[in-house]
Parts: structure tokens; sequence; C-alpha cells
């Protein structure tokens, strides 16, 4: 095992022990960083244990990829690990390491001529990878062709499979050997809003957030969901199976589980699978679950050998969560951050390890580089002669899909709080231009930056717009247009739908019954609490609803019950910039209402039934 390496200066702190979390800290480890590892479960306690851990050319037998720039990304990552597999074979051996380099067979119901995709897929990895043959001649005597309709082609190549019990444990060894510190706790903090705070604690000039599922918490990911997979475990007595042995799932069966995946795992076992169910939290699975039966039942089926292997008696049957995203596998830095993601690699965390965690150490490599040289990237960024759209965004969940605004005669430049940039799903990084963190997030700070940013840039006021697609942001869109003199709407029509004081007065002699309500005087409160207190109760009763004067949602909202409650309320919003509004509380069905405004006039209007409406609030 190696000795530990040098330190230097550089800290970097990696998130999670898994698979990606430890091969992320050996690459950085093995570049001269110092690591810091906080986790809260290691093996064997890890979906990384429960992996087929199969290496597999993408897209694997188990999944697809739903995004091209993933599935092209993985095979260049894939490849790294193919080689790093056969190094660490060749230094350190099976035993020790639990890799194993056999044959893996794929078999088709079809000649591959009549699959493109999977023909396509057999031509790109036919000559990176050791041993490749086609053709039913290597279909070995056991094998049943008249399997599910009959077996019409077939290819097989030198596969690392990994015995995961032993592999997980040699990386844990390993980290420790060249030094990595490993802090036993559990960060559920969003990485984006906290993280000055982590990077002050472990005294680190980079995070990189390998947390698997974790990463719903720590990254705000909505994009993200779990895979729920199995694997039956039987005895390989005799060690009858030597190969692994897989068929995907036909896209055109209803057949939920019609995938056959029989793969060796070290020399005393065999597991057998394929199960791909989204969205499915729960693992307790077992023999007597259907379509676990039926999954066992299918890889009997087609190797009658396994019939007389007797299942693991202590581990019958082994369920994991994958953690996968819309977009597939996220390995990016946070624009404008010392943040990395390297997660969302579905049943594909062992075969892209090594090639992810490479490049999370060229992306660290780069930031730091980039950090002592920043007047560099100005003349790189920015074209001036395309238009450039700044996007502002602070609060709620990002659902623009910026792919639909971007093109090649545009720049798109987020301008955003901390929180709103922990809000927009990460694989929406690459369309991108510039993301600039602005904090406070207010109209002074936002006017500097888009000047700072124009300057730099060498901008034309002529050639940029402001938009939104964030509530919070709306009405400080417009005050930022009318600042800089840029086309759009301005404050007086956006205050019509967010200031709940100019609604009221809109719809006082409307046959709608409003709340009474007063704008909570700050001034009064602090010459004559007493009194002020007294007079609110007359007006308003004492059950109180508070909510900013310009807001959405049930930000800053608060229901009142009595004196106290109200007293304790006014004593900690005296000095408060917000303005707020006190109404009187009615009870009844709570409806959201919309309306589109086209050149000042109302052309459209809906309401609903809002659920669940004030349940929403916070019980203080």
């Amino acid at each position: 095992m190696n000795k530990p390496l040098a330190k230097n200066d550089t800290n970097i702190l990696v998130i999670g022990a898994g698979v990606s979390g430890l091969t992320t800290a050996i690459c950085l480890r093995e570049a001269g960083f110092n690591v810091v590892i906080v986790a809260d479960r290691f093996a064997p306690d890890l979906t990384s244990i429960v992996a087929g851990a199969l290496w597999e050319w993408p897209p694997a037998v188990c999944g697809r990829h739903g995004s091209p720039r993933s599935l092209e990304r993985s095979k260049d990552w894939c490849m790294t690990t193919y080689n790093k597999f056969k190094k660490i074979h060749t230094e350190f051996g099976s035993e020790k390491t639990g890799i194993y380099l056999r044959d893996g067979y794929f078999y088709f119901k079809d000649v591959l001529e009549n699959r493109p995709a999977d023909l396509n897929k057999m031509n790109e990895l036919k000559d990176k990878v050791d041993g490749f043959e086609r053709g039913l001649h290597i279909v070995k005597k056991m094998i049943d062709l008249n399997f599910q309709g009959g077996i019409k082609d077939a290819y097989k190549h030198m596969a690392p499979m990994t015995n995961t019990d032993v592999y997980m444990n040699w990386l844990l060894q390993y980290v420790k050997d060249i030094g990595c510190e490993i802090i036993p706790e559990k960060i559920t903090v969003n990485v984006v809003q906290n993280e000055q705070e982590l990077l002050s604690r472990f005294n680190a000039r980079a995070i990189v957030n390998c947390a698997g599922l974790g990463s719903i918490a720590t990254t705000g990911d909505s994009s993200m969901y779990p895979v729920r997979g199995a694997l039956v475990r039987v005895k390989n007595l005799g060690k009858v199976v030597k190969d692994a042995h897989c068929i995907s799932h036909e896209e055109s069966s209803l057949n939920e589980q019609d995938i056959i995946f029989i793969v060796p795992r070290g020399d005393d076992l065999v597991v057998l699978g394929g199960l791909t169910q989204q969205d499915q939290w729960s693992t307790d699975l077992s023999l007597e679950v259907p379509i676990i039966r039926q999954m066992y039942d299918g890889c009997l089926e087609f190797l009658p050998e396994l019939k007389e292997l007797p299942l693991d008696d202590q581990e019958p049957v082994r369920t994991g969560l994958r953690p996968l995203t819309s977009e597939n596998v996220c390995v990016e830095r946070v624009l404008n951050t010392q943040i990395f993601y390297n997660y969302g690699h579905g049943g594909s965390g062992v075969t892209l390890s090594w090639g992810c965690s490479q490049e999370i150490v060229h992306l660290v490599q780069q930031m730091l580089c980039e950090s002592a040289n920043p007047v560099a990237l100005h003349s790189s960024k920015i074209d001036s002669n395309k238009q450039t759209v700044f996007v502002l965004h602070d609060m709620f969940l990002s659902k623009t899909d910026f792919r639909h605004i971007c093109s090649d005669n545009r720049n798109l430049v987020l301008l955003c709080s901390r929180r709103g940039l922990s809000e927009v799903v990460p694989s929406q990084y690459q369309y991108l231009d510039i993301v600039q963190i602005v904090e406070p997030y207010n109209l002074q700070n936002l006017f500097q930056t888009y000047q700072q940013i124009k300057t730099d840039y060498k901008l034309l006021d002529d050639n940029c717009r402001i938009v939104t697609n964030d509530e919070y942001s709306v009405l400080l869109t417009a005050q930022l247009r009318e600042a800089l003199n840029l086309p759009g709407d301005r404050p007086t029509m956006i205050q019509q739908f967010t200031d709940k004081s100019y609604l009221k007065s809109a719809l006082k002699n409307s046959l709608i019954r409003m709340p009474k309500y007063l704008i909570f005087a700050q001034d009064q409160y602090r010459k004559e609490p007493v009194s002020y207190l007294k007079f609110v109760l007359e007006e308003l009763g004492n059950h109180i609803l508070i909510k900013p004067v310009i807001g959405v949602g049930s930000e800053k909202s608060r229901r009142i019950y009595t004196v106290d409650d109200l007293k304790a309320w006014c004593e900690s919003n005296v000095d408060s910039d917000s303005e707020f509004e006190m109404n009187e509380f009615i009870r009844g069905q709570l409806y959201n209402t919309s309306v589109v405004i086209k050149n000042g006039q109302p052309c459209y209007f809906a309401a609903c039934k809002q659920y669940p409406g004030l349940a929403r609030l916070k019980p203080y």
C-alpha cells in the first residue's frame, strides 16, 4: 500500500464516502491536494456495495441516458476507469482489491444491423476494449439460444467486474494510507448557501459534493430521484459461472422486468439482477415479491446451471437506491463558486468513478488557476457583438430551461442571490456564459454588478435585456430596467401584481369583501408601543395575518393569535427594511388568480382554489 503523500497548503473538502467520494479523494490527493472526507456512512452501509459493478460501455444494460451530453462524456469517463482497473489489478491483484478481469457476454434477440443503437454502441467500443469478438460462435453451450424467442446475435469483451464488498473496503483503506483525513459526520446543509461557512470550518479551497442521493439536501437538485435496484445472490459452488451474461431491456417490451444480468461476484458468489424502478424509496424487497421472483426465474431460465446453485443464506436479496437526475450524471463546477458536483451516476457509479474523479481534479485545478489570474478571463466568456440577456433569480426553484433561450447570437448572464443559485438545476449551468452572485440581492448591488459586467466586456445598453422567471425578482427586474433605461415593463406596471396595498385599493369599490388592514407603523410603535398594540387589536381583532406588502408565497408571513404574539413580532421587525401589512384574518377558501396584461390592459383572467394555502405558514 502507498505511503502517505506529501502535504501542501491546499485543502479540499469531499462530502461522501461512496465509490465516487473515495475515488475523487484519491485523485485529488494524488494530484497534490490535502483531502478531508466527511461522511456519515461507510462500507458496508452504502449503495456502492449493492452495485452490480460490471464495467459497461454506456448506455449500460440497466440504464439509459436522457441527456446526449451526459452520454458522450460518460464514454470518456468509462474508458478512464477501464484502464485504471487494469492498472490496479496488475499492481494489487484481485484478492486485495476485489477487481476481476473477466469476459462479459452481451446477447441480442435480433441481428445488430436491425438494432441501430446497439450496433452503434458495439462499433464504438470494439476497438477500445480487450478481447472483442462477435457472433453466435462465441456463445457457450450452457446458454439456451432459444431463450424468449431466440438469441440472434452476441458479442463479448474483457470487462472488469468488482466485488464491491472487498473493493469498497480497499478504497477506504487506500485513502487512509495516502493521508486523507476522514471525519464521520453527516452534512445536510445546502453547500451553495453555506459555502463560506464550510470552506472556513474545514479550511478548504474547494468543496466536492459526492453525496449520492444525499445531494437532494446538499445541492437542492430538484431533478434528482432514486432508481431502485436489487440483486439476488447465489453461491457460486464449483465456480460454475466464470463470466458475465447480459441482455438489455427491450424498449418495445411491455414487460417491466426482462433484463438478464448475471455477474460473478469474486470467486464465491454470483449476482442476478436487472431491476430498475424509478422513484421507489423502499428497500424492503425479497424473493416473495413477484418482480424479484420474475427477475430470478428469468436468469435461471437463461442459464440453467444456476438452478443448482443455492441462495446466499445470509443475504439472498440485496437492494439499493441508485442516484440519478433527469439529465443523468452531474459532474460540474457551480459557476462563480468553489463548489463542485460529482453525483447522479445511476447504476454506473463504479464504471464512471475514476473518469469522473479525474475530471473533478481538472475542474479544481482550473478554478485555482482562474483565481490566480482573474484578469485573463474577460476576453473569453462574452462576445460583445451578441445580444446579452441578464437573468435575475433570487428565491423560487428555477423553472427556466435556459436551453430554450440560449442561442449562437446571445450571451446569457445569471445575476442571482446565493440562495437563488442553489435553486438552479446544475444541468442548466452549461447554457450560462456568466454567473454572478449578488449579495445582498438588492437594486443597488444589481445595478453596480450590471455596470461592472458591461464595462468589463464592453457591452452596449442597446444590446442588453433584463428578464426574470422568479416571482421574487419581478419588481426588482422592472426597477433595474427603469434605472438603466432598458426596454421592458416598468415598476408602475409590475406594481399591480406585487403591491398588496395597491391591489386592495384597486378592489376597494368592488363587491369583493376585503379584510381590514393596516400598514405596520414602525415609528408609531417605537414612540408608544402599548397604545399602538391596543390600536391594532381594536382595528383588526386578536387573530391577525401579517405579510410583506411586496412579496410572494408565504415568505415572512406570520399568524398572530395573542397580544404577546403581536408584541414579539413588532419587536423583531421594528427596524426591518421591509414594509409589512397587518390583516384581519378571514376564514374561508383561498383562491389563486392569474391575469395576463397586454399593452396595459387585462386580456385573460383565471381563478382556482388554492391548496394547501395557509398550511405553508410557519406556526410561530
